[in-house]
């Protein structure tokens, strides 16, 4: 890592509709761990402003990356909704699990449709594959989320936060890179997302 998070994460699916693409906010959560298995990775993350102690690197190397189903329902539970940008395909996935995970999608979607926080267009990182069409047991690095709500931001990386370890929250633009460890709460997330930098009780300038 030089500096900016690999571009394959950040990068936009081809499935998108062309007219939602330009102009439209991501924001980005990704695990920790993604981030300290980088080079220069965790120094990233400390230049904007978190504490990142080696504990929480060394919890982060420690979780494994969750599955697509794990993480589809997850976001489910954290009461958010999503306009799920991919399909799920059954290449070596057993039936029961591509069923969940079609059943977990469309909650996500019926829940974007209805008033409450959503996630915009949601796809999931799971490697140099077809991000378009994933299977239920892929592993999942992060979300990218265009045009979200910041309540959606924040119950989602806390929910993955408390299922799977540390998260990092941050946007295309790099204007804020934020760090969500266990026993921080939405609130605590939204006022640190939304203050461009600066921790709740914090006095800091955003890096």
């Amino acid at each position: 890592m030089t500096g900016t998070p690999d571009d394959s994460t950040a990068k936009t699916p081809a499935r998108i509709p062309a007219q939602t693409r330009a102009g439209t906010p991501a924001v980005h959560v990704n695990s920790l761990r993604w981030f300290v298995e980088r080079e220069g990775g965790a120094e990233f993350v400390r230049s904007h402003g978190d504490d990142l102690h080696d504990e929480a690197v060394a919890r982060a190397l420690a979780a494994a990356y969750p599955e697509v189903l794990q993480v589809l329902e997850t976001l489910a539970a954290s009461g958010v909704g999503a306009d799920c940008w991919f399909a799920v395909d059954d290449v070596d996935t057993a039936v029961a699990a591509t069923a969940a995970t079609t059943k977990a999608v469309e909650a996500l979607r019926a829940a974007g449709s209805a008033p409450g926080p959503s996630l915009g267009g949601l796809h999931l990182s799971v490697g140099d594959v077809d991000r378009g069409h994933i299977t239920a047991h892929a592993a999942v690095t992060g979300l990218t989320c265009t045009g979200p709500h910041d309540d959606a931001i924040a119950r989602a990386a806390v929910a993955l936060t408390g299922a799977f370890g540390p998260q990092v929250v941050w946007d295309d633009a790099l204007a804020d890179v934020m760090l969500v460890d266990a026993g921080m709460t939405p609130a605590q997330v939204r006022a640190r997302w939304r203050s461009g930098g600066t921790r709740p009780g914090d006095s800091r300038p955003a890096s």
